[in-house]
């Protein structure tokens, strides 16, 4: 889990990793680096995203293309400064295929999904942990990863983040797994095992 720069406090960016891995991809770093990595060579692509609550689906958007082969030296700076300044009030292309849920004045934005995996459709009841999409690469993202807001509004643009709890997860010091019940997510890189 991230919290990168620019992001809100409450926002955060989830990568899944294979289990006893710290690595994102197979050759790491290294592949990465040298431009040899593809979106589907990370841990995350094309896993589940499972509603956090139950609601209605506000928005799911989808048709995006996703960024197939990650290469830093462009991605980076396009992903941190082009991109935002000439298309941040364009939700699309910022958060690729995206969806918006939304129940008893509580707002949740999943972006980044991968091109063809969205499920729902705006209108349509959602239960906590249906299948909603998959991880993908699409919008502005620097590689597959799914981006996770709640948020006081439906309108992404307009709306503010806000700080939420977890039911219940696992977090890793290094050397062992703690749980944890009804907390918020550390505002820092961590890795966590979400029940």
């Amino acid at each position: 889990m991230l919290n990168p720069p620019g992001h809100s406090r409450w926002a955060f960016d989830l990568l899944p990793l294979e289990p006893g891995s710290a690595a994102v991809a197979e050759g790491g770093w290294w592949r990465y680096l040298t431009c040899r990595l593809r979106s589907s060579d990370v841990s995350g692509w094309a896993r589940p995203v499972r509603s956090p609550l139950d609601g209605e689906v506000l928005v799911g958007h989808d048709g995006e293309p996703d960024r197939d082969r990650l290469v830093p030296w462009r991605d980076v700076p396009a992903g941190l400064l082009l991109r935002p300044l000439l298309l941040g009030k364009q939700i699309p292309a910022m958060a690729g295929n995206h969806v918006v849920l939304g129940a008893d004045g509580t707002y949740v934005l999943l972006a980044h999904l991968q091109q063809g995996s969205v499920r729902v459709a705006s209108g349509q009841a959602v239960r906590a942990r249906e299948t909603i999409g998959l991880i993908g690469a699409s919008g502005n993202a620097l590689g597959p990863h799914l981006h996770l807001q709640v948020m006081n509004g439906p309108d992404p643009l307009t709306a503010r983040p806000v700080p939420f709890a977890v039911r219940r997860y696992r977090l890793w010091d290094g050397r062992r797994w703690h749980g944890r019940n009804d907390s918020p997510l550390p505002a820092k890189r961590v890795r966590i095992s979400v029940d």
